[in-house]
């Protein structure tokens, strides 16, 4: 996948929709900010049912900036968006959570 700078971790999404149309919905979303390569939602351990979260691959880090500026902190039903850089783990392929406070 692409460099740190262009990936991006979102928590609090809706559980009210399926999940095609839920990365329909983050495709579309997202799209307004630039190109997004992939959309990975992350589900429960053993099951189909969705945690909230997804890590976003876009195309450059501006529009992981731009997407952060415009997302984090929005209520979308019910529930406020959180928009962060997602880094790479130091000890694996898998990606964590940036403690960066975004401005």
């Amino acid at each position: 996948m692409g460099t740190a700078t262009s990936r991006l971790f979102i928590n609090a999404l809706p559980f009210s929709l399926e999940e095609e149309d839920l990365e329909a919905a983050i495709y579309d979303v997202l799209s307004a900010y630039g190109t997004v390569k992939t959309v990975r939602l992350i589900f429960e351990g053993g099951s189909l049912r969705p945690k909230g979260l997804c890590f976003v691959e876009m195309s450059s880090s501006h529009e992981v900036d731009n997407v952060i500026d415009a997302l984090d902190g929005l209520t979308i039903a019910g529930t406020c968006l959180e928009v962060r850089k997602a880094i790479p783990s130091l000890l694996s392929d898998s990606v964590s959570i940036s403690s960066q406070v975004v401005a």
